[in-house]
């Protein structure tokens, strides 16, 4: 298993990355930098540079090819550990051959938060789709197409929080993305392909 982490900012990545040498230090690491700001990586990090512009699905997809034929832990930059957890989520994840991931309890957020995904459902429901653009109902998509499959989603209590979309409203302010624009775009598109 490989944990993967989608990452702009040096200070959130450099965040997690100390939070998971502390509390999971022998787990492998993926790095998807967006973005030239990221240096300095650890060494226990393997890096892949992605192509911009930012588009969520697309470099997570990158991750999932370079990490095959591995089980996938996804966690956002703006997640908080506090303690071990992939052990839990690992547990949980093969428990029941139904549970397409195996997420924090985040009470509402996406299991793409901090999720475990065994690769055999990876491999079932295919790639995230590209056409979404930045962050949004990317996760939603991927769902839907995992529960037509028989799949759900297994909240756990583990012990990370959650910032909440840190990297995506701070990529406004800063000009780099306009949320309300992406958010429009990805709803039409959702809606178009899930009216039935």
């Amino acid at each position: 298993m490989i944990v993967v982490v989608l990452s702009h900012y040096p200070d959130l990545f450099a965040q997690f990355s100390a939070a998971l040498a502390e509390h999971e230090p022998s787990v492998r690491r993926l790095l998807i930098r967006d973005g030239d700001l990221i240096q300095g990586v650890p060494s226990n990090w393997d890096v892949i540079d992605a192509p911009q512009p930012f588009n969520f699905a697309r470099n997570l997809n990158i991750a999932l090819r370079e990490t095959s034929p591995e089980d996938v832990i996804l966690c956002g930059d703006d997640v908080r550990i506090s303690g071990p957890f992939i052990r839990s989520l690992r547990i949980v994840a093969h428990s029941d051959p139904s549970v397409g991931i195996a997420c924090a309890q985040l009470w509402g957020q996406s299991p793409f938060v901090c999720g475990y995904f065994p690769r055999a459902v990876l491999d079932d429901v295919g790639e995230m789709d590209e056409r979404y653009t930045g962050y949004g109902r990317d996760d939603m998509d991927f769902c839907k197409r995992m529960e037509a499959l028989g799949y759900h989603t297994q909240p756990i209590e583990i012990p990370v929080t959650h910032t909440g979309g840190t990297s995506f409203w701070r990529g406004e302010v800063e000009g780099k993305y306009k949320m309300q624009e992406i958010a429009d775009l990805n709803n039409r598109l959702f809606d178009e392909k899930w009216k039935d």
